[in-house]
């Protein structure tokens, strides 16, 4: 079996498992199983590099501080350029993840062994849960690129417009739905680490955010709020059926243990001796402690932030060393907060903040939390039907009340309600998670406004970002090799 190609070197390069993908293959459930651990393993890869291959490229969002590395502050200037090499990293490395799945599509239906019509099914659709997934982040990170949707090569390729990507996204996330169990227990206990493979509640929470999503720019149809809102409720009323809810502690969401909570609709399982998740710790660890210092807080981000667990669980501000001294943030190298909410992993104690156990970890990469369903149903809901509902506090409340803080006032119009539910998303998902603040800001149209309210020790931004910054470059080596991609279809 060939081993993972997270190393390839372009988008059109040669995969060993294409040479899977041939007459004598996919006969068995077994082989179909085989393939569909490696489409796990290729996507989990795009966010367990050496700390996070696209997530660099979010450093544009008013919540993240990229002070230090080189890839970070090109983001935090809107200055990404062509030759990025986090740009090109998330790239080779998504495609290939892209390529798995459809290799799986184009051959699932050979095999002979499945004993059912659900049986032949389910891996597809975990195939096609993982390239919309896949291509939900291209649209947004590039807005126009590539779709290709078969093994084959195809030098001539070029870019398609977002919508054609968005449908392409739909299309596979309905398929995903329908055939993707409410939960492996009783299918398979032991896939993918503690039941975490893909399930119809992610299909469905996938939807949602992607309806939400295509209602702001640059699709900008007001309808989706209403199909964003429908999907998100369908989890909310199933949600003792699906087992989903909050945790009560905020600060529990970020333990190395367990591995799955209530919470999580989706999330990257790891295991380190094969694959570890070198999200945390040490990319948001301050050098002193040996951190790699990609990313901090940003201060007027961190100030603004509500008092309260929620803020105390997110923030590292005071830092304790072996000698017993004890420095504030404003006294540390980058004079900025850290993300506490992704120091913890095994073997990590607070009272010995400066020793951590290993630089990467078995610690979950939650992808899609339940708060975020929330949130989506609170939002679209105001925006489709004009007023906020009883639902829709309820719904922004749960989260507020967790986080330590009163419910919103009632009576708040359209857009009054709409304004407090995206500062909720940007509170409840600060600091690099997979509900990025970046999106929202690109969304609604606010990377200009965010632009301007920085503090002072920020890095300079040497020109005001526009449109134009709100998606990022093709890689240059791959408009190099595929001319083509300078057309869009």
């Amino acid at each position: 079996m060939a081993g993972s190609c997270s190393n390839n070197n372009t988008f059109l390069k040669e995969d060993p498992r294409g040479q899977l993908f041939s007459a004598n293959y996919f006969n068995t459930t077994d082989e179909v199983e085989t393939v569909v651990n490696y489409i796990y393993r290729d996507l989990a890869e795009v966010w367990s590099g050496d700390y996070e291959r696209w997530g660099s490229l979010l450093a544009g969002a008013d919540d993240i501080a990229g002070m230090f590395d080189g890839e970070f502050q090109q983001s935090e200037i809107f200055q990404v350029i062509a030759g990025n090499g986090d740009l090109l990293k998330g790239w080779q490395q998504i495609y290939t993840a892209i390529r798995t799945a459809n290799g799986l599509i184009e051959n699932y239906t050979r095999v002979k062994n499945a004993a059912t019509e659900e049986e032949k099914n389910r891996p597809a659709a975990e195939a096609y849960f993982a390239r919309a997934y896949a291509y939900f982040w291209i649209v947004r990170i590039l807005n126009e690129a590539p779709l290709t949707l078969t093994t084959e090569v195809d030098f001539n390729i070029k870019k398609q417009k977002n919508i054609k990507i968005y449908n392409q996204i739909i299309s596979d996330l309905k398929f995903a739905e329908q055939w993707l169990p409410e939960s492996w227990a009783g299918i398979m206990d032991h896939k993918y680490v503690n039941g975490a493979g893909y399930t119809k509640g992610a299909a469905k929470a996938v939807l949602a955010e992607v309806y939400l999503t295509m209602a702001g720019y640059p699709i900008k149809d007001a309808s989706s709020y209403a199909l964003a809102r429908d999907k998100a409720k369908e989890l909310i009323d199933s949600e003792s059926a699906y087992g989903y809810g909050l945790v009560d502690n905020f600060a529990d969401l970020w333990k190395p243990l367990p591995l799955k909570n209530k919470e999580m609709v989706f999330g990257f399982c790891f295991n380190k001796i094969n694959q570890g998740n070198r999200r945390a710790p040490y990319a948001c660890q301050p050098r002193e402690y040996g951190g790699w210092d990609l990313y901090q807080a940003e201060i007027n981000f961190f100030k603004a932030f509500p008092a309260g667990p929620r803020k105390d669980a997110t923030f590292v501000t005071t830092f304790h060393f072996s000698d017993g001294t004890t420095k504030d943030w404003t006294e540390i190298t980058l004079k900025h907060p850290y993300y506490k909410k992704m120091w913890e992993t095994e073997g990590f104690s607070w009272d010995r903040m400066w020793s951590s156990s290993d630089w990467q970890s078995n610690r979950t990469n939650q992808v899609i939390r339940y708060a975020e369903i929330l949130l989506i149903y609170a939002e679209a809901q105001a925006k489709a039907d004009g007023t906020p509902n009883a639902l829709a506090y309820q719904c922004v409340n749960r989260v507020r009340t967790r986080a330590g803080l009163d419910n919103l006032t009632t009576g708040l119009d359209k857009t009054a309600f709409s304004n407090a539910v995206v500062e909720e998303r940007g509170w409840e998902f600060a600091g690099l998670e997979f509900c990025a603040r970046w999106f929202d800001l690109v969304r609604l149209e606010k990377v200009e406004e965010a632009a301007t309210n920085r503090d002072p020790r920020e890095l300079a931004i040497p020109k005001a970002p526009t449109k134009a910054n709100y998606f990022f470059p093709i890689p240059e080596t791959e408009m190099l090799l595929l001319p083509g991609l300078s057309e869009t279809e």
